[in-house]
């Protein structure tokens, strides 16, 4: 059974191509729709056999790290559970690096270990892309909310437009 929520029209159409080809090896993969409730449900108690998720991280690659694959997870945003200790130390090690080159050091080994277990398979990645016009300055985007700093933007005034001016 493969856990998909109903909201994401995406990771409903990968769990067909999924489903269509496991099915020449044999694999009978039968996809479970369900409410967006009833997925965090089941994969916070372990009630599933495989799920399509998504995870992101913060600002610092280690927040959702620590949360997406260690014990501190479990219950929460590693619903696979995956426990290998040696990776949480190398990332508690990385959060706790004096220096950015001794953190970046231990984070980087803490990916390839995660590489070299496999406990999930990334599908996609999306690229965020965002323009903004060569008029707005102070443009600060957030890799955690794009939104977030919109109202610290702002168009010097010798360079608005009557658009710009609209209700003033």
């Amino acid at each position: 059974h493969l856990l998909v929520p109903t909201t994401s029209g995406l990771r409903r159409q990968y769990a067909r191509l999924i489903q269509a080809q496991l099915q020449p090896f044999g694999w009978d993969v039968r996809i479970d729709e369900v409410d967006l409730g009833v997925v965090q449900q089941r994969t916070s108690t372990g009630q599933f056999d495989a799920f399509l998720g998504a995870w992101a991280s913060g600002p610092s690659p280690i927040d959702g790290t620590l949360q997406n694959w260690t014990r501190r997870g479990f219950g929460g945003q590693n619903p696979g559970r995956y426990d290998n200790p040696q990776l949480d130390r190398l990332l508690e090690s990385a959060v706790a690096a004096r220096n950015r080159d001794a953190a970046t050091r231990l984070l980087r080994s803490a990916i390839a270990l995660w590489n070299s277990d496999a406990p999930a398979a990334p599908l996609y990645a999306p690229d965020n892309v965002a323009a903004v016009n060569r008029r707005v300055s102070e443009v600060t985007i957030r890799p955690d909310s794009w939104l977030a700093l919109v109202r610290t933007w702002r168009i010097p005034a010798s360079q608005l437009s009557d658009r710009d001016r609209v209700g003033n």
